[in-house]
Formats: structure tokens, C-alpha cells, sequence
């Protein structure tokens, strides 16, 4: 197979061509992945789906409790691991003809949600953390959470990453101060930054509390908010294509 001449390029999705698309993208991915988080944690036992650090924390709390709940845990670390390689191989194989993939991925992560749903409907009431069937569901929601991780940096390079908290709080941070101090050089990149970064935070928190309140009265049922929130951007972006 012929590689092309030039360098790929990360691909830049529809919906992420100017500031405001990015902000609306940003805030809408971060209360996904707040309400994901969430209800994975609260359903399962202590699971994180969005990022591996929680997961690992757990590990060693686990081991030291003698607590149930291990094995999804350690599961889900390589689950991330290959879901984000083979993210990249497609984005690779689509670069390489010339075409986009952000459709295929979100698309994939809705799947993998809803997936998410059915299992962990099928699997109630769910009294062990480490039955098969509450495993796999697990597994569905860290899938699903893996392609938004890897979309960020894969497709839009420019977008805040919208799973992990963390940074973002520490970046805002760095900025308020960058803006307060009067820094001219640093103060106008602070306050665009600040535009995106500030309110994702607050969607990613108002995402973790209403899927807490969600999943105790709806149960799995609750994942159609995220589905129907995902599958609005995928029209969004289409139409803004067209």
C-alpha cells in the first residue's frame, strides 16, 4: 500500500470549524461523559468508564479491602487500551484514502451505549460486581467512552478533552490567573481558552449530578439522554457538512 507524500493530518470534524460550533461540541461531550461516569460508577460498583486513573485507584483499594469488584476493574484497562488503537487504525485507514471517520466513531460510541443499556437492563437487579453479565455491560460503557477519549485528540485536535476533569480545572486555573495579572502576552490566549474550558467543567458537573438522579429513578434507562444528545450532534455536523 502507498502512504501519501505529505504528513496525515488530524481530521477535523464538521461541527469544529469555528469558536462557538467548538464551545457547544465541548460542553455537550462533557455532559455525556460526566453522565456516563457516573452512572457506571454508581450502577457498578465503583466503575469508571471515561478514564483509567479512577480504575487503577480502585485496583489498589480493592486489593486491600478484599472488596468485590476487581475483575471489571482490571478489565477495563485493556478494553480502553484497544478500543483507543483501534480508533486510531481506523482514523489512520480513513486518512489514508482521503476520507472522514468522525461519523463512523460517534456513531460506534452510540452503539457500544446502547449496548451499555440493554445489558445492564438484562442485568438487573445487579448484586455482584463481578458476574459476567455485569462485566460485559461494563465493558460496553469503557468502549463507549474510550472512542470519545480518543476522538478528541484523533478528530478534534482542538477541543478540550471532555472526559477528565483534572487538567481542564488546572488549566482554568492557570488562566484566571494569566488574566488577572494583567499578562498581556498570555492574557488574550487565557481568555479564549478559558471560553471553552470554564463552561465544559460546568457541563461535565451538571452531567455527573443529573445522571446520578437519572439512574436512581430510571435506572439504565437513563443512557437515552447521551444517546439522544450524541445522535443530535451526528445531525448537526451532517447538516452543517451538507
Amino acid at each position: 500500500m502507498k502512504l501519501p507524500d505529505h504528513p496525515l493530518e488530524p481530521e477535523i470534524s464538521p461541527i469544529a470549524r469555528d469558536e462557538f460550533a467548538i464551545i457547544c461540541q465541548s460542553n455537550l461531550l462533557s455532559y455525556v461523559a460526566g453522565f456516563v461516569d457516573v452512572l457506571g460508577f454508581v450502577a457498578l460498583f465503583g466503575l469508571f468508564t471515561n478514564h483509567v486513573t479512577g480504575n487503577i485507584v480502585m485496583i489498589g483499594g480493592l486489593l486491600t479491602t478484599h472488596a468485590d469488584g476487581l475483575i471489571p476493574k482490571l478489565l477495563a484497562i485493556p478494553v480502553f487500551v484497544m478500543c483507543v488503537a483501534l480508533c486510531r487504525l481506523v482514523v489512520l485507514y480513513y486518512q489514508r484514502r482521503g476520507q472522514q471517520c468522525w461519523r463512523l466513531l460517534f456513531c460506534t460510541q452510540m452503539l457500544f451505549l446502547l449496548l451499555f443499556m440493554l445489558i445492564g437492563l438484562a442485568a438487573l437487579p445487579i448484586t455482584d460486581p463481578d458476574a459476567p453479565i455485569a462485566i460485559l455491560a461494563g465493558m460496553m460503557g469503557v468502549a463507549a467512552m474510550s472512542i470519545q477519549n480518543a476522538q478528541a485528540r484523533l478528530i478534534n485536535p482542538g477541543q478540550v478533552p471532555t472526559t477528565i476533569m483534572t487538567g481542564n480545572i488546572t488549566q482554568a486555573v492557570i488562566d484566571m490567573v494569566d488574566i488577572l495579572s494583567r499578562d498581556v502576552t498570555h492574557r488574550d490566549t487565557a481568555l479564549k481558552r478559558l471560553k471553552i474550558i470554564g463552561p465544559a467543567i460546568f457541563a461535565f458537573m451538571a452531567g455527573v449530578v443529573t445522571g446520578a438522579y437519572a439512574f436512581l429513578y430510571i435506572s439504565f434507562y437513563a443512557l437515552l439522554v447521551p444517546l439522544v444528545l450524541l445522535a443530535g450532534l451526528v445531525v448537526h455536523a451532517s447538516l452543517r457538512r451538507a
